[in-house]
């Protein structure tokens, strides 16, 4: 329907595979994400712009739409997607991951602000668990960043959450490094 120029007929459906029970989240942007990769040059806007009341309700979905405005080189779009999820769900740390990594690409002033928005918006366990997530993407745009760990038990709360990603991602010996400089501490 995207290549045959049938747009009210393609929201439509669109509208209706969002309604279907039967489709999970994960399976309607798959789909989502085929008719737009078969929809031509103007099939992305296009479907986000009519998904844009699903991406306000659903922040996974919307950071998935972020992801795809990243990979088509749309790198602002996609921040501010972001900036939307992490605004209307101040608590989801998927939000807040990707927003931070793409905030690296504006180099540090950009970092700094959404590791200070973050702050104010998530406990700690789960901002040190945003950080140990997104550490080494930020830390290749922006070299000298550290998650602002000032006290002993922000370094030790950063230090499990970087263990717990490194046990996730099943490389224990990463966290070496982690466990050795906490215990200087």
């Amino acid at each position: 329907l995207l290549r045959t120029g049938q747009d009210e007929a393609a929201r439509r459906t669109f509208v209706r595979l969002e309604a279907d029970p039967r489709l999970t989240g994960q399976r309607f942007r798959a789909v989502i994400e085929g008719a737009i990769s078969r929809g031509g040059p103007d099939a992305q806007l296009k479907c986000l712009t009519w998904l844009a009341p699903h991406f306000r309700r659903e922040p996974r979905s919307a950071v998935w739409a972020g992801r795809l405005l990243e990979a088509s080189g749309k790198a602002a779009d996609a921040l501010a997607f972001y900036k939307q999820v992490t605004e209307a769900y101040p608590a989801f740390s998927d939000g807040w991951s990707a927003r931070l990594v793409a905030a690296a690409r504006g180099g540090e002033p950009a970092v700094n602000e959404v590791t200070t928005a973050a702050t104010k918006a998530l406990d700690r366990p789960a901002f040190f668990a945003v950080c140990s997530e997104c550490g080494a993407a930020v830390r290749a745009k922006v070299p000298n960043w550290l998650p602002p760990a000032t006290t002993a038990e922000d370094r030790r709360v950063y230090a499990e959450a970087c263990v717990s990603a490194c046990e996730a991602r099943g490389r224990l010996e990463d966290a070496v490094p982690i466990l050795t400089a906490i215990t200087k501490d």
